[in-house]
């Protein structure tokens, strides 16, 4: 009886900024909670200028806001698998098979690293971003290891 040997797909990789996503989880939270505290005391002291309860309420809601806006930075990621690799950016988010992309590179002096596309275009991977120092050059190296042997088969 013949044995079957079973190749083992890699489990999917994920990654995510570092450094960005500690400024925004850092950030939102101080925003939030000094502009709702503006909004709250805003009628406490009289300053010369007429505030109302929809002014306060305005204020929690810019402060809201801006702590929305710092958790986008957070949203990066990217997930690289046997199939390819799910890019999610800021606000889109993109599936690409390893058949469509032609290579893996992060230029000098770029911010993100780049997944090169057929007819001279390309895909930003703004998870790994220069500014990560050695985590970067470890996701970029488990990603062009990824599509290496994804073009070998």
């Amino acid at each position: 009886m013949a044995e079957q040997t079973e190749t083992a797909t890699p489990a999917a990789v994920v990654i995510r900024p570092h450094l960005v996503r500690i400024i925004g989880f850092t950030l939102a939270p101080i925003l939030l909670l000094a502009f709702a505290s503006a909004g709250i005391f805003m009628r406490a002291t009289y300053t010369g200028a007429h505030f109302r309860i929809s002014d306060q309420v305005a204020m929690v809601i810019v402060g809201v806001l801006l702590a929305a806006g710092a958790l986008v930075l957070t949203r990066p990621r990217l997930i690289i698998d046997a199939d390819g690799v799910d890019v999610r950016g800021f606000v889109a988010r993109k599936r690409l098979s390893w058949q469509e992309i032609l290579g893996v590179s992060f230029p000098d002096k770029a911010y993100f690293a780049k997944l090169d596309l057929p007819h001279d275009e390309h895909y930003p991977a703004i998870a790994i971003q220069s500014w990560d120092g050695p985590r970067a050059v470890q996701a970029i190296r488990v990603l062009r290891e990824r599509y290496a042997a994804a073009h070998a088969e």
